[in-house]
């Protein structure tokens, strides 16, 4: 009888005389990548490009869904309507400039209020596109309040508190986001 570790080296020798290939059995995947060391390396780049687009793919995409709307407003807050979200705030509408306004509702039945109002912190003498950068600041501010504050940085507090809700005076309840599709949003048409 022939010894049990033998076997697998005869058939694989039989095997391989049948194709061709005269490697050794013990010879395994190692081998293969350093005698074909041009192709193992085009084919390890092509996965690592498939690898970072399949991660950073969604990243450069726009992040708005399609029919996806913003609330803005262009009156401090005072009234608001429903835009695309492909707006870069501050925008002119209509002679006025817009900003995004975020509204909310206390209680079930609450009206909907703009708890708070967004911009970019752009130069406002700078001429043609603006785009929105990572260091670009964002900037929050109540309605009818003068000053803009920053959300991060040394006003990082202040910030978070301006955009914390409360609900306006003689209302109370659970406060809730209120978005474009909601059907009583409150909007003013266009």
């Amino acid at each position: 009888m022939i010894p049990r570790y033998t076997q697998p080296h005869c058939a694989w020798i039989s095997l391989s005389s049948l194709i061709g290939n005269s490697r050794r059995p013990d010879m395994g995947i190692r081998t293969t990548i350093n005698e074909h060391a041009k192709l193992t390396g085009a084919l390890t780049a092509g996965v690592v490009v498939l690898a970072i687009g399949f991660f950073a793919w969604p990243r450069f995409r726009s992040s708005a869904q399609p029919g996806a709307q913003l609330f803005f407003s262009d009156d401090d807050g005072a009234s608001y309507f429903i835009g695309a979200p492909n707006q870069v705030p501050p925008f002119d509408h209509h002679g006025k400039t817009a900003v995004v306004a975020v509204v909310y509702r206390c209680g079930a039945s609450g009206r909907p209020f703009v708890a708070y109002l967004m911009k970019y912190g752009f130069d406002e003498t700078q001429d043609g596109p603006r785009v929105v950068q990572i260091s670009t600041p964002i900037l929050v501010k109540r309605p009818h309040d003068s000053e803009w504050t920053a959300t991060g940085g040394k006003t990082a507090q202040q910030g978070a508190a301006i955009m914390t809700p409360v609900c306006p005076k003689g209302e109370s309840g659970e406060i809730t986001l209120v978005t474009p599709s909601d059907p009583d949003n409150g909007a003013q048409s266009e």
